[in-house]
Order: C-alpha cells, then sequence, then structure tokens
C-alpha cells in the first residue's frame, strides 16, 4: 500500500512538473502573439482622428432634473491617440496612452426646437491647460474593441469599435457642466471617426490651410504630383484591400504613379455647422499589383481606380483638414491633410470601396495613404 502511495506522489509530481514546462513553451507561444496583437494596436488606434458626418451619430445627454437633451449639428469632433506602452506581455495587458479629444456641438431639451446653445463642449483639456491630451488607460475587450479610461471623473470613459483600416465608432460616456443651462449633464455620445493622419496631434498648432473659399482654393488647386506613400520608398510602396464578400486581404504594391488634380472649388456655409461645404472637380488615376499573401494576384496594375474631371462634395473638417467624397457613395473619399502650403505639401488618405475593371469581378475595401507635392 505504502508503495502504491508513493508512485501516484510521484506520477503527480511528474505531471506538475511536465505541465510546468508544458506551461513555459505555451508562455512563449503567448508571449508572441500577444506582442502581435499589442503592434497591431497600436498601428490601429495612434493617429489622428475626425468626425466621419456621414455615418453614424447619436449624442444624448441628461440633467440633474432628468430632463433628456439632444445634442445635434456637431461643430467639431477630433481625436488623438499617441504614446500606447504595455505593462507587460500578455494579451490581456493594460497599457497607458496619451490622449487628446474636442468635441462641440449644439442642445436642446428632447421634442423642443428651442436651441439651449451650440457650445454643449467635451474637451481633454481647459482653456488654461498647459497640455491639451489626458493620460488614460487603455484596455482590450476583444482583438477589435477597446476603452479608454481613466481615474479623474472629468475624463469619459470611451469606448473604441475598429469598423475599417480608417475607420472606428467611438462611444464617449461621461459628465460635463453645460454652461448653457449651468448644469452638471451625463452624456453619452457615439460616433464615427476617420483617420485623417497617422501622426497624432492637438489643435494647439498653427494652421497653414485658409478657412475661406479663395485661401483653400489657391493651395489645393492644380496638379499634384506623388511623392511618397504609406512605406515612405516609392519602390516599395503598400496599401491594403479586403474583399467585401469574404474579407480576404490584399496587400498592393505601387504599379505607376498617382495622379490628383484639384480644380473649381466652390464653397459656403454649412447650413446646420460652421463647416464650409461645398463641391470641386477632382481626377485622379490610382494602378497598383495586387498580392494575396506573398503571390501576385491579377495582373500588373490590374487594381485601378481614377476619376475624370468629376464633381464631387468638398467639406471642411479644420482649418488644414477638408474631405472630398464621391456625391453617389458617401463610402468613397479622400482625406487631404495640408502639411504646408509655403512648401505645397498635402498628405492624403484615400478610403472607399470599388469593383476594379478586368480583376476578378469582386468588390473591394480599400485603404491608401499617398503625399503629394504641388507641380
Amino acid at each position: 500500500m505504502r508503495k502504491i502511495k508513493f508512485l501516484l506522489a510521484m506520477s503527480l509530481l511528474v505531471f506538475v512538473f511536465s505541465g510546468c514546462g508544458g506551461s513555459a513553451g505555451g508562455g512563449d507561444e503567448e508571449s508572441s502573439d500577444a506582442s502581435e496583437l499589442h503592434t497591431k494596436i497600436v498601428s490601429t488606434l495612434t493617429g489622428s482622428w475626425f468626425f466621419d458626418d456621414n455615418d453614424e451619430f447619436n449624442g444624448r445627454a441628461t440633467n440633474t432634473a432628468g430632463a433628456t437633451i439632444r445634442l445635434y449639428s456637431v461643430k467639431n469632433f477630433q481625436m488623438s491617440v499617441s504614446d500606447i506602452t504595455f505593462d507587460n506581455t500578455t494579451a490581456d495587458s493594460e497599457a497607458s496612452a496619451t490622449v487628446f479629444y474636442s468635441y462641440t456641438s449644439s442642445a436642446r431639451y428632447e421634442n423642443s426646437e428651442t436651441v439651449l446653445g451650440d457650445n454643449f463642449s467635451i474637451k481633454s483639456y481647459t482653456n488654461s491647460s498647459t497640455t491639451k491630451t489626458q493620460e488614460m488607460i487603455l484596455a482590450r475587450v476583444t482583438d477589435e474593441q477597446w476603452t479608454l479610461s481613466s481615474p479623474s471623473s472629468n475624463v469619459p470613459h470611451i469606448i473604441i469599435t475598429r469598423s475599417t483600416p480608417r475607420k472606428i465608432t467611438v462611444q464617449f460616456v461621461g459628465t460635463t457642466n453645460f454652461s448653457a443651462i449651468n448644469d452638471d449633464c451625463r452624456y453619452t455620445i457615439t460616433a464615427a471617426l476617420i483617420r485623417t493622419s497617422d501622426t497624432p496631434t492637438t489643435d494647439d498648432g498653427e494652421d497653414d490651410g485658409g478657412e475661406d473659399e479663395s485661401g483653400i482654393a489657391d493651395i489645393l488647386e492644380g496638379k499634384w504630383i506623388f511623392e511618397k506613400g504609406s512605406g515612405g520608398d516609392e519602390e516599395t510602396e503598400e496599401a491594403e484591400a479586403i474583399n467585401d464578400k469574404d474579407a480576404t486581404s490584399l496587400t498592393l504594391k505601387l504599379a505607376s504613379d498617382v495622379t490628383l488634380e484639384i480644380s473649381d472649388v466652390n464653397l459656403e456655409p454649412d447650413e446646420n455647422t460652421t463647416s464650409l461645404t461645398g463641391t470641386v472637380k477632382v481626377t485622379y488615376a490610382q494602378k497598383w499589383t495586387a498580392y494575396l499573401e506573398d503571390t501576385k494576384y491579377g495582373g500588373d496594375g490590374a487594381f485601378a481606380f481614377s476619376k475624370s474631371n468629376e464633381t464631387m462634395k468638398f467639406v471642411k473638417i479644420t482649418d488644414s483638414t477638408w474631405r472630398i467624397e464621391d456625391i453617389n457613395n458617401s463610402n468613397e473619399n479622400i482625406i487631404i491633410t495640408i502639411n504646408s502650403n509655403k512648401t505645397k505639401e498635402i498628405q492624403t488618405v484615400w478610403t472607399g470601396t470599388t469593383t476594379p475593371q478586368n480583376f476578378d469581378g469582386d468588390s473591394y475595401t480599400y485603404d491608401i495613404t499617398c503625399s503629394f507635392r504641388k507641380q
């Protein structure tokens, strides 16, 4: 009997130590997977994000008496995320992040047409702040959803859900003082944001862009020469396209120069916001060679799309950031950020859905970043 107990004890020890050995190997694999996930999160969220007024928006607030306030006519909504640093190498580890956000809209009581004010505002700073950002904690919910939070009661809880490579849905939940009624209001704001730059920013820089029609026309009208794309080296430029039917991801490599010409800028104040909106004529052509993993998919330059002197919608986001969008398909747009009107440089983010001719007949959502200089 003692021998049986001894053998049983030895077998349990072998099991425990072999299990530890297995865990060590699994830990290395988990660490590698977590590192890849962390890299994806950093590349997905880092950058500057602006309100997409063609997509989802819902804003409500409740005052201390329980009355519902409707938030509408967004004047400004932008966010920037940077300096994401994870505290360890596990998939569920939290990270610190530097966050800038600024939101302003009109407000009125539910079922009332009386405007309470155009200054319902949520910002990551006060006017007297020396810094315009907040240090927040980034936590993973799923591989496609994250939260930003802070111990401070003045900072909203933010839920971020990835929609496409350059679009996210955000939900801001918190409490702020609404000066128009001198009351603290609990708010929930849900909106879609588009990434306009991989470079984080705040609104405290000087804008090189012109706010009026003549100013922006002088800057943007003309022919633009392709300078570089996402990768930096023109010989190895890459972009991404995702099949809308089965979510297959294609890598796009530049097959020829991207051309862009802008003319006939026509702007006027938007009826519902302080932004300028209008039309512009655009000519462009893009040709990319597609690869499925390391295998060429289609012919050289087969993934292509273009427009010729087409009238498109033109919308001001900020003084230095503008959106050009297809009038018939608001999902297809170009975000233009004016890097400098002195050296005539712009960065563009092209997103949309296209069915390239002479390709495979499927529809693709693309994500392409290019920089241009004025000819």
